[in-house]
């Protein structure tokens, strides 16, 4: 295979990874938005995730420095690009969904911002809408919230007017465009494969964050993206999968206290509002429960599935009520020993005016006797 040319001996070789799954036509066209722009030493490794046959790239090697692996199952997002990153030669992994177009300057940018920040991990450049091409889609994600396990997308929607100039930290990489270097695959490993599409990055961002590393978003580097092509804007198998590890995600990633928090808020706000909203659509519904019964053992019901959560929902919640209300009681005793005389009785009688024993022991009800 070759490689792609250099103008420079010292400019280090970046593989380009990207997925395919029945969608020939675009990948072609990434491919030659990649030879129109891409000036650095580059390999390109096509990954098609066993699409039917009219829809495999095959001309894809008819371009330069370019290989195509064929996998006989499809693997996913995640597992797709493991086989690529396996495959890769370069210094530099730079994954691209194949609904992505480059612009001049975009890998040079994203490779400069590496070389010269070491503690970055992971940059991505801002992404814009492939239509209309002036509106931003990401400079950057918020954290995901430790009730919702939802997060959002910095500079989505807004006019592309120079606003964004500046290099900016972001929790967690975009899977649409994601440069990195080599080490620190090696270092972090192989992105979770247990997602197949959808929260990968987020948890494989989390992963690289926990080693150290910084997440960047260089704006001087832009790429456009013709959003959710591949499994439509709204389709049952966004629905599946957005549900599915929307729960994976807090499972894998939240501390156990966090967890509880996210599982009552979906058990009862996320679930009623779903099961509502996909009334109408019985795809979209079938989509929505079968991503919670995935979490549990085969063959469980939803409905059994969903008496065992709300169970422990609420002995949960009676347990951490019950708990919390002992703490507070105390706090609040405690810090009435503590004050002047006055302010002391007056506290205790009006945080333990439940507890007659203890407010009878006061000298302000021995007076009254």
């Amino acid at each position: 295979m070759e490689i792609g040319d250099s103008n420079s001996q010292h400019t280090p070789l970046v593989s380009i990874i990207t997925l395919n799954y029945n969608s020939a036509a675009l990948t072609l066209q990434l491919l030659e938005s990649v030879r129109l722009y891409c000036s650095v030493p580059y390999e390109i490794i096509v990954v098609d995730n066993a699409s039917r046959p009219h829809e495999i790239p095959s001309e894809c090697e008819q371009f330069p420095h370019t290989t195509l692996i064929l996998n006989d199952e499809n693997k996913g997002f995640s597992g797709g690009n493991n086989v690529g990153i396996k495959a890769a030669k370069g210094e530099f992994i730079f994954l691209v969904n194949n609904d992505t177009e480059f612009t001049p300057h975009l890998v040079e940018r994203l490779l400069e911002t590496l070389q010269q920040n070491p503690k970055i991990g992971v940059v991505c450049p801002l992404i814009r809408y492939f239509e209309p091409r002036d509106t931003i889609q990401f400079v950057g994600f918020t954290k995901v919230h430790t009730f919702t396990a939802r997060n959002e997308t910095l500079g989505n929607m807004e006019k592309d007017e120079g606003q964004y100039q500046q290099l900016r930290l972001s929790p967690y990489a975009h899977g649409a465009a994601m440069l990195l270097p080599r080490h620190v695959v090696d270092e972090v490993g192989l992105m979770p494969e247990d997602y197949f599409l959808y929260y990968e990055e987020l948890d494989w961002s989390e992963q690289i964050r926990r080693k150290g590393y910084e997440i960047a978003v260089n704006p001087q580097a832009v790429i456009f993206h013709k959003e959710s092509a591949s499994t439509g804007k709204e389709s049952p198998l966004k629905t599946y999968y957005l549900t599915r590890n929307r729960i994976l995600f807090m499972r894998r990633n939240a501390p156990l206290r966090y967890f509880v928090l996210f599982a009552l808020f979906f058990a009862f706000f996320t679930v009623p509002k779903s099961l509502l909203r996909y009334a109408g659509k019985r795809q979209h519904l079938q989509a929505f429960t079968d991503a919670i019964k995935w979490h549990f053992p085969k063959k469980t019901p939803l409905i059994i599935a969903l008496y065992l959560s709300y169970s422990i929902f609420f002995s949960t919640l009676f347990f951490d009520f019950v708990s919390r209300c002992y703490v507070v009681q105390f706090t609040l005793y405690f810090f009435a020993r503590i004050q002047c005389d006055n302010y002391r009785y007056a506290a205790i009688s009006v945080c333990m005016r439940n507890d007659s024993r203890l407010a009878a022991q006061t000298p302000l009800a021995k007076q009254r006797k």
